[in-house]
């Protein structure tokens, strides 16, 4: 019977200290997959973003390391953007401005677009390639930095 207890016991400990793990490491797993793909530009009359998949899910999971390890990230060129969109949507809800301003070209076709959310711009091009410059990661990774300490 004591055997018995114990090894109930034990199976309990293993389990609550194995799913701890599997919260912890899935904010890694999903901030390790984030990038341009995370989120889209819905172009309807007024043009919105939307956040996909990992990012959804980023937002649902209930970790208090989850800021400090999304403000950690956002020097990666390729998931400034979308961390910021994320910090934006748990940290202040309310501040939700977006907006694009289209480049055109000698023949009067759109060459790219600057979309500017919340002060963080970035570039896509006729291609649909996204870029966004050093200076602007650093400015938001400053402001998040910021914000995070207070």
């Amino acid at each position: 019977m004591r055997y018995l207890f114990a090894s109930i016991l034990l199976l309990c400990f293993v389990s609550a200290k194995s799913q701890s793990l599997i919260k912890e490491d899935s904010v890694d797993i999903y901030i390790s997959r984030l990038g341009w793909q995370s989120f889209a530009v819905a172009w309807t009359y007024v043009p919105q973003l939307a956040l996909r998949g990992d990012a959804n899910r980023l937002i649902k999971i209930k970790d208090e390391t989850k800021i400090k390890k999304l403000v950690n990230n956002l020097a990666d060129s390729q998931k400034t953007v979308v961390i910021h969109q994320i910090l934006t949507h748990l940290l202040e809800p309310d501040n939700n401005a977006f907006g694009v301003t289209y480049n055109y070209g000698k023949d009067s076709r759109v060459k790219g677009c600057v979309f500017t959310y919340n002060g963080l711009q970035w570039t896509t091009d006729s291609l649909q390639k996204n870029s966004i410059s050093q200076e602007e990661i650093n400015k938001v990774e400053r402001y998040w930095r910021e914000r995070e300490s207070r």
